[in-house]
């Protein structure tokens, strides 16, 4: 490569490190500026020089853009000021919804890292181990001279040049990488040393680590639970480890910054990644793979059920099936996905005996020959996992997270949980038992979050070991409305909440420090005074604004663990996801386009509230007959299930003879416990290691002068909310997302499929979101809808899509100013603003500062130009009707469901699948030509009902309200049109099992219902 000059060498070099460093394939992976990884070659490659011949050219343009030798500027004035012009062409393009360039500065971290990476080579450089600032000095080749001014602006800089590249990777929301700088107490020098000190292969070592401890995935680790974890896993012998990292850990120098890397790797491990094996290591104790279980809610007419299911891994699964061993001989099944990293089987879905799935020994075969295996506990710890939208299982007790305990009913082990969770938990968790859908013989605490370790003498049961905490001192992040992402993000409307707790009798402080992107020092805000652990802080009083912060817990004024913290909120889009928008809408382009959006042209088009196109003529249309009907709950029909094999008698689980095996140690184990497996059924055990007894006699008598605290005195956990302010403002920071998006949103609120289905459905229906939804109606991915000012039948204003608060507030105020008024729309759920008695285009003078449709007659209007459903049915695709013999055919009579041996005959009709069922319909003609069209449920039952003649809705004109059966909403647009009458979902009337659409006068009432023929 020839040199073009200082920064024009130095960009070349950059932008190819970047391309190569931070591409694609490294989504939501720990990207590391590693001089010896593949893609410093690549990047090489694409300048047409060798690896070696790169790392000369990187360090001369860098050394060329120093200012050596004084001139009153900073040794690294020319890349600040570089940084400063990026940080505005950033902004620039986050509002201009553009590509956000990529900072100037991999190139400079590069050569930082360069540096690092001979550390521990003093034979070379003849220069001590631990050297960081002479060896850069030496690489950089900087006069003797120079050596403090150049020290003095490396500390005032670096870390901002380290910050731009996290907010950059973060603002693609991890979709080019993951930032991996981390630095505890080590600042400064910590940073790059993070990159160097050890290799990808023992990156790869530190995930089998976390593994093999146990260590919770999705939460935070002190200091000194990773120190001992990693002693511990060192020191097996034989040790796991290779030899480099054994060489590195018995150095005293390099053991702090070991800990503070694994501590950043563990905040990106998703606690599945790490390669499936079945022994073919050296570590002393080493499971079989397990499977876990998996537990969420559903609900039904016949109330709440608890879902079972058992979940391995997603990357040992290829095929997408499994094989498992049963009462009757091996079955197949069809897994389904379960979060980022999981895949499963449900019991109900799968026909499993759920209790045998608890109380079974459960062996899980791949196609590629890999044994997952899953042995009873009668005491079995779940935590929440924010991904997988439901609790799984883990090997013990979690600190502050949200948690569950499943408890076998033999009337001993639930008073004993009970004992525990009132010393150890925070008020507000619920005992469950079957009545209330948990399987028989069995009984679940839920809503759990452990904030100290329990007493002693309160889990001499062994098996109630696994409801001690593994880690001693903990800070999680807990509640609030966590954002969809790779990155964690939470709602800047509801916020978290942080849940300190230690067995240490030692005062703990918590503070916050905001990330500048400006990098300029930030004022440390302190968020908890000294006190003993457990507690918990509330952060919203302290009214943060939306950004980035760093939380801090210290003892004394020592660093033992950091969390950052990211609010989110409308007001500050994220112009990443924003801009793949591709401006869904029901377009006539396509024919199915009263049930369905999409993108691209159309003559007619409905954009959330607002809507546009040319009135249909029905004029020769009769309107159809009012009608009533009489619902029949039929019971769900009982089946026969599949069980899993119990354990022999003589089983270790049975008889509780487990034989455990424990690590031994080159020297003494570090830590307080060791934690050994049983070579049968791979159960854990608890047990002190003997080199602690004078550290644990000096903390018990310092125990003894200290209160302890009880969290009886704590706040009570709140029950989940059903307000979805959080939910919508969090739509519109987002701009677009997936199905899975939509899904981690929904259920924070409720944690079940139906909850989940209706709070998309009634988003929709109120204009906020569009869906674009396949040829089997599933949603695939959502758009916020257009900013809109819907007006209602009285005239009112629904304030309806991409509102950001602060101009929902400046609306609030011009109205008020204007003589109207400022209200919500239900308040305890969707949340909506509403504005009434003012002139919309005067009202949008005085406060809008966005493009606003205003839709006038909202509902009417979309109304007029809907086509009948006749014709939405002739454009269904249709597909061969495969025989099932277990279908269900909907009565519009009783507006109920009824088995049936065939589909023979037209009408709609239901079958079972895997996670869900799916609806068909069919006409004389599909059974002629043996098709069937598949179609959402509302949509199925308004067809049924008309080919029978016998309409689902019923209007009653004296109070202005139009029903249909529970179950039974109006499909697409036509239940949009009739929520943006009155701007309110429908009401739920149980003592008829029907819906209620209000505020619809008659000839509203006359036209959809000439629609729905």
């Amino acid at each position: 490569m020839k040199l073009l000059g200082s920064w024009a060498s130095y960009q070349a070099i950059d932008d190819a490190l970047t391309e190569n460093f931070f591409a694609a394939e490294h989504a939501g992976l720990p990207v590391y500026l590693d001089m010896d990884d593949a893609c410093f070659g690549k990047a090489a490659s694409s300048l047409d020089l060798s690896p070696m011949g790169l790392t000369e050219q990187m360090i001369a343009a860098v050394r060329s853009l120093l200012f050596l030798g004084g001139g009153g500027h900073r040794v690294f004035h020319e890349f600040d000021n570089r940084l400063s012009v990026w940080r505005a062409r950033l902004r620039a393009a986050q509002r201009a919804g553009t590509d956000l360039p990529a900072p100037p500065v991999v190139a400079l971290l590069t050569t930082f890292t360069a540096a690092a990476e001979t550390m521990g080579d003093s034979k070379v450089t003849q220069i001590h181990d631990s050297a960081y600032y002479a060896r850069l000095l030496n690489l950089l080749n900087v006069p003797s001279q120079d050596s403090n001014r150049f020290k003095e602006s490396f500390r005032q800089s670096s870390e901002a040049y380290w910050d731009a590249l996290r907010i950059w990777l973060e603002a693609l929301d991890g979709n080019r990488g993951l930032p991996s700088a981390y630095a505890l107490n080590l600042r400064y020098v910590g940073l790059p040393i993070s990159q160097a000190l050890i290799r990808e292969t023992e990156r790869r070592q530190l995930k089998s680590m976390f593994s093999d401890m146990a260590l919770p995935a999705g939460t935070g680790i002190s200091q000194t639970d990773m120190e001992i974890s990693l002693g511990q896993w060192i020191s097996e012998s034989p040790s796991p480890a290779s030899a480099s990292m054994r060489q590195l850990w018995a150095n005293p120098d390099s053991r702090a910054r070991i800990v503070e890397i694994a501590i950043g790797e563990f905040d990106a491990w998703d606690g599945y990644g790490r390669e499936v094996n079945s022994g073919n290591t050296k570590s002393s104790v080493r499971r079989t793979p397990r499977c876990s279980l998996a537990v969420s809610e559903r609900h039904d007419l016949f109330g709440a059920t608890l879902d079972v299911a058992f979940v391995v891994p997603a990357a040992a699964v290829s095929s997408g099936q499994v094989t498992i061993t049963t009462s009757d001989g091996p079955i197949r099944l069809t897994v389904n996905g379960l979060g980022n990293a999981l895949c499963g089987v449900s019991a109900q879905s799968a026909n499993l005996d759920p209790q045998s799935i608890l109380s079974g020994v459960l062996s899980v075969v791949t196609d590629d020959d890999v044994t997952f295996q899953r042995f009873p506990r009668n005491v079995v710890p779940l935590v929440k996992d924010a991904f997988a939208n439901a609790y799984i299982e883990t090997e013990r007790i979690l600190v502050g997270d949200p948690s569950a305990i499943l408890v076998r009913d033999d009337g001993i082990l639930p008073p004993l949980v009970t004992r525990i969770l009132t010393e150890v938990a925070r008020p507000g968790y619920r005992q469950r038992d079957a009545a209330a859908g948990v399987p028989d013989g069995w009984i679940l605490f839920s809503e759990v979050q452990i904030l100290k370790a329990p007493s002693p003498n309160l889990v001499s049961n062994q098996q109630l070991d696994v409801l001690v905490p593994r880690l001693s001192t903990q800070m999680a992040l807990t509640g609030g409305l966590r954002l969809p992402g790779r990155i964690a993000r939470w709602s800047a409307v509801d916020q978290p909440q942080l849940a300190v707790a230690s067995d240490e009798a030692r005062q703990l402080r918590v503070t916050c420090t905001p990330r500048d992107i400006e990098g300029d020092e930030a004022i440390e805000i302190e968020l908890a005074t000294p006190q003993h652990a457990p507690f918990l802080v509330d952060i919203a009083p302290f009214k943060l604004p939306t950004g980035d912060y760093v939380v801090t817990l210290y003892m004394g004024d020592k660093r033992l663990q950091t969390q950052t913290l990211r609010l989110r909120s409308s007001d500050s889009l994220d112009q990443y996801s924003w801009n793949k928008i591709e401006h869904l809408a029901h377009r006539d382009s396509d024919p199915l386009w009263p049930v369905r959006a999409v993108s691209g042209e159309g003559s007619i088009v409905v954009d959330g509230a607002f809507s546009v196109g040319s009135v249909l003529n029905l004029s020769g249309l009769a309107p159809a007959p009012s009608t009533s009907w009489r619902r029949q709950v039929t019971p769900r029909p009982s089946q026969s299930t599949v069980r899993i094999d119990s354990p022999p008698s003589d089983s270790c689980i049975v008889t509780g003879a487990h034989k455990i095996r424990l690590p031994t140690f080159s020297g003494k184990p570090e830590g307080r416990w060791l934690f050994g497996s049983c070579s049968q059924c791979g159960v854990t055990k608890r047990s002190p290691a003997q080199s602690w007894d004078k550290e644990l006699q000096k903390r018990k008598a310092e125990d003894g002068a200290v209160e302890r605290i009880s969290v009886a005195n704590l706040t009570p956990a709140q029950p989940q909310t059903q307000a979805w302010a959080a939910v919508v403002d969090a739509l519109i920071y987002l701009g677009t997302g997936s199905a899975a998006d939509l899904r981690a949103l929904a259920r924070q609120i409720e944690d079940t499929a139906a909850f989940e289905h209706h709070l998309v459905r009634s988003l929709e229906s109120l204009g906020v979101i569009e869906t674009y939804r396949d040829d089997e109606f599933r949603v695939q991915r959502f758009e916020i809808a257009s900013t809109c000012l819907a007006e209602l039948e009285d005239t009112s204003l629904l304030v309806t899509g991409a509102w950001p608060r602060e101009t929902v507030q400046n609306l609030y105020r011009a109205a008020r100013e204007l003589g109207g008024e400022a209200l919500v729309v239900e308040p305890d759920s969707a949340h909506l603003p509403l504005v009434a008695g003012v002139d919309p285009l005067a009202l949008l003078a005085e406060s809008a500062d966005v493009d606003v449709e205003i839709a006038r007659a909202a509902g009417r209007s979309m109304l007029l130009i809907l086509p009948t459903l006749s014709e939405v049915a002739a454009a269904l695709p249709r597909v061969d009707a495969e025989f099932t013999s277990h279908a269900e055919y909907f009565s519009t009579g009783s507006a109920s469901w009824l088995p049936v041996r065939n589909i023979a005959r037209p009408g709609a009709y239901r079958t079972k699948s895997a996670y869900n069922s799916t609806y068909l319909y069919r006409t004389a003609d599909d059974v002629e030509n043996g098709t069937v069209a598949r179609v959402p449920f509302d949509l199925a039952k308004h067809l049924a009902a008309q080919i029978s003649g016998a309409p689902l809705v019923a209007y009653n004109a004296a109070s202005q309200q139009l029903r249909v059966p529970s179950g039974a909403n109006l499909p697409g647009l036509y239940e949009r049109a009739a929520v943006l009458c009155s701007g309110e979902l429908p009401l739920r009337d149980a003592s008829t099992f029907s819906l209620v659409y209000t505020e619809i006068d008659e000839i509203f009432a006359h036209a959809l219902m000439a629609r729905l023929v």
